[in-house]
């Protein structure tokens, strides 16, 4: 018989098998979810980076539009200058003109007074200078020159309109007269008269005066006019400038039937500081070196140009610092800040230091302690300085097109195009800061550099 105590069917008995059902369940939901949060991870990078992309293609397109723009307005603005040069200068080469020259009145059409291209003379005429130009009460356009001597330039540029003319005969009297009138108006490189000079504003002016023409001794105003101007030019003409563009029929006229003249034996032209372009106080101890006094106390500066100027072609000219050297500065040591550079012909402002807020425009300068200066703006800091004993070079580049700059060596380095958009005539200056200093121009540093001969 069974016993009754025994306990009856429990069912199955428990084992490990629970929890690691439990365990792994709670695996596949962390796996579970571990991929779709990478999933939603990589969702994101996908758009974040679509969004990017976008983003960058369209900054690219904007920057590209704007660029187009620019080239077009750029252009646009070339096209209308240059428009604007065709119709003042070209579109009124049919127009007449009447003169006042000394009293005598001429009519003559605006393209015979501009047939040699380049020259002062059809720069005059271009038609962009009328308003400038003085006018009698007539209303002619008037020039104070000697009526003879405009009849010997105006019938020989007749004649260039209809043939390969001859060289006019200048009586002998007139021929200073009329190398002056010809140097003036830029008309030497079209013509070459037996009996010029090389340099008529040095060689024959430095002369001795001939006798006045008139009987009470008085010399006529022409001849005074024609007198001062090639005085006042003087300093300012280099070589012989070379015209942009010989016609066809004047090209043949150039030294036809002209013996050659032999050159006086004269000792070449030394291109130093000018007196006239400098301030009164800057002393002159040779042509190439001038000295500056101290200027402190009169809260000003002193400024000098050079005698010759660069037009074209490529350059390369120094200043060099020297030491002062006077017994009256005690062996006093102070920094003597100073500017070296560049100005226009133009350029008046020789009590004021180059290129700073005080001077005026068309200057250009790098000063002692790095800085550059432009017409008044600073412009950059080189990482250079100079002081006495330091030679700073300027290299200039002057094409007739395109980017005129000027490229500095200080202390052995190069910096390129410190200086651009420079104008048509550039002159070699320096001033100092109220300090006295002292330099020297070297021009020509390599003759091989050098393309052309410095003009004006």
């Amino acid at each position: 018989m069974a016993d009754a105590s025994a306990p009856a069917d429990a069912g199955p008995p428990s084992g490990p098998s629970q929890p690691l059902d439990r365990i792994d369940e709670l695996s596949d939901e962390l796996i579970r979810r571990v991929q779709e949060r990478r999933g939603r991870l990589r969702e994101e990078r996908q758009k974040m980076t679509l969004e990017f992309e976008a983003k960058r293609v369209q900054l690219h397109t904007e920057y590209s539009t704007r660029l187009l723009q620019a080239d077009e307005e750029l252009r646009s603005v070339l096209e209308e200058r240059a428009l604007r040069r065709q119709l003042t200068g070209n579109a009124r080469t049919q127009d007449v003109v009447t003169l006042d020259v000394g009293g005598k009145i001429y009519t003559v059409k605006r393209e015979t007074l501009c047939l040699c291209r380049g020259s002062f003379l059809a720069e005059l005429f271009s038609g962009r200078w009328d308003s400038a130009l003085p006018w009698d009460k007539a209303g002619h356009i008037f020039l104070d020159m000697d009526p003879d001597i405009f009849d010997l330039l105006l019938g020989w540029l007749r004649d260039c309109k209809i043939g390969s003319p001859a060289m006019p005969k200048v009586p002998p009297e007139q021929l200073q007269d009329f190398q002056v009138a010809v140097d003036f108006l830029g008309l030497r490189s079209y013509l070459d008269v037996e009996g010029f000079g090389r340099d008529g504003w040095a060689s024959e002016l430095s002369k001795e005066e001939p006798p006045p023409r008139a009987a009470t001794g008085a010399a006529s105003p022409e001849r005074s006019f024609l007198k001062a101007a090639g005085a006042f030019l003087a300093p300012w003409r280099g070589a012989e400038t070379q015209a942009s563009e010989v016609p066809a029929h004047v090209a043949p006229a150039l030294g036809a039937g002209v013996e050659p003249v032999e050159p006086p034996a004269e000792p070449p032209k030394v291109v130093g500081w000018s007196r006239k372009g400098s301030d009164p106080a800057v002393q002159h101890e040779e042509a190439t070196i001038c000295c500056m006094p101290d200027t402190r106390a009169l809260r000003k500066s002193c400024a000098a140009r050079a005698t010759r100027g660069y037009q074209s072609g490529t350059h390369r000219f120094g200043v060099k610092l020297l030491p002062l050297g006077d017994p009256t500065s005690g062996g006093e040591h102070h920094e003597r800040r100073c500017f070296v550079g560049l100005v226009a012909s133009a350029w008046t402002g020789t009590s004021q230091a180059l290129g700073t807020k005080l001077a005026p425009s068309g200057t250009w300068a790098v000063a002692s302690d790095g800085s550059t200066w432009a017409a008044g703006r600073e412009l950059e800091m080189l990482p250079v300085s100079f002081g006495e004993g330091d030679l700073v070079i300027f290299e200039l580049d002057l094409p007739a097109r395109g980017l005129r700059s000027a490229t500095l060596v200080v202390d052995e380095r190069t910096f390129e195009h410190v200086f651009t958009d420079l104008p048509e005539t550039v002159y070699p200056a320096v001033s100092n800061l109220g300090s006295s200093c002292r330099f020297q121009l070297l021009c020509d540093l390599q003759a091989e550099a050098a393309r052309t001969s410095p003009s004006t």
